[in-house]
Formats: structure tokens, sequence, C-alpha cells
């Protein structure tokens, strides 16, 4: 009778409700419009360690192209100093007024910017091509070029540099650990 009542409730063939219903649903978030097939499967911190061709539509040939630029890993991609750069640039020109500027205004980009750009407009530098950054050579426009990015303002807005940001930020959020190891970690808390 025991063993009738246990696997009766445990069972649930009377059940009206299908077993899909009964079964947990898990996480449905996904990112399959932004990376290769082989890595919809990763966590994001597997995916921010990983070359930078892991993000969909850029052929392994990305990787290469962005290694002569120091960069090997979407976590490097997203910190790249000329990317961050050019979308700055981009987003501050969305705030600038033509002849809005006080006379004893200190605001500049110099740092960032080759000597002969220095004075211009935010506006005017955006269409610049990206070698008008400091550091960046004419060859970097032809090696960006391969990927339609011709300007500091298609860099500052490049999809591809956003996915990877968005990547290594939610890489930061990400809980990897099991329930168990979750439920073992509290009762270590609990002894400490």
């Amino acid at each position: 009778l025991c063993v009738y009542f246990f696997s009766s409730v445990f069972s649930s063939p009377m059940s009206a409700e299908p077993v899909a219903k009964k079964q947990k649903v898990g996480h449905t978030l996904n990112i399959a419009e932004c990376v290769d097939k082989d890595s919809e499967g990763l966590s994001f911190s597997a995916m921010k360690t990983s070359k930078v061709s892991v993000l969909q539509g850029l052929a392994e040939r990305a990787d290469d192209m962005m290694a002569a630029f120091g960069v090997n890993t979407v976590e490097e991609f997203a910190a790249w100093k000329f990317g961050r750069w050019s979308q700055a640039l981009v987003t501050m020109a969305d705030c600038e007024v033509e002849g809005k500027r006080p006379l004893e205004a200190k605001l500049n980009v110099d740092l960032a910017m080759d000597k002969e750009h220095e004075m211009k407009s935010l506006k005017e530098i955006i269409q610049l091509p990206p070698s008008a950054l400091q550091g960046l050579s004419p060859a970097a426009d032809k090696i960006l070029q391969s990927h339609h990015v011709t300007t500091i303002e298609k860099l500052g807005t490049w999809k591809y540099l956003k996915w990877a940001q968005a990547i290594v930020t939610l890489a930061g959020v990400e809980e990897l650990k099991t329930d168990a190891e979750k439920k073992f970690d509290a009762e270590m808390k609990k002894l400490a």
C-alpha cells in the first residue's frame, strides 16, 4: 500500500496537467544573433575570453585583423581604446551645438587626435577616417575598411564592438555556480 501511494503521488499519470507544464522552465535568454553557432551555448564568461571571431559575422580573418591592433579576445576588443574613444566622440557629437563654445573653455580631445585634427568640432571629427585617431596609421583604415568601417563614427557605432562590450558587461553579472554549489557556499558561510 505504501509503495502504491508513493508511486502514484510522484509518477503523476492521473494528473490532468501535461508533464511539460510541470517541469521547471530554465533560462530562455540567448544571443543567437550575435555569436556563431558553436558558441551559442557558452557562458558570457567563456565568450569574453574567446577570439573575436566568436561574434557572428566576423570570420576567422577578423582574428588576424584585430591581432594587428593588439586585440586577441572579445574582452580586449571591448576595452580597445580606439573603439572606446570613437564611441565617446560619437556620443558627445550629439551634444555639440555649433557656435556655443565659451571663449575660456578648456574642453578638448587633443590626446586622442592627430595634431592636424585637434581644433575640429566633434561633428567634423567623427567624419574623419579612424587613422585621425592618435596611434592609428593609414594602414588601419585599410584593415577596418574591409569591415565597412571608414569613419570614426562608423567605428564608434560598430555593432561588433557593442556586442563585445555587452558580453563583457554581462559576464560580470552571470551566476556560474550550480544550485548545489550555492547551497554548499551558504552552509560554509554559516560555519564561518
